[in-house]
């Protein structure tokens, strides 16, 4: 599976692209642009950090469902 979910970073704004099927909860990343650790979890004030998490929940659901 190799799609890609746009994340936006809660403190500068800048956008990055993960993998699907790393974005999970407890899963963090450094953002690109200035280096901040941004932590994946369900009940995040973020709403962009909600909205990757659902969408890659989604896309991950949508390969088991095509093999």
């Amino acid at each position: 599976m190799s799609e890609l979910i746009r994340v936006q970073c809660p403190k500068c704004g800048g956008t990055m692209k993960e993998k699907a099927k790393k974005i999970r909860g407890g899963y963090s990343m450094p953002c690109t642009h200035c280096a901040t650790s941004i932590v994946f979890e369900s009940e995040s004030n973020n709403s962009a950090i909600r909205q990757a998490l659902s969408q890659a929940r989604r896309l991950r659901r949508q390969a088991m469902a095509a093999h």
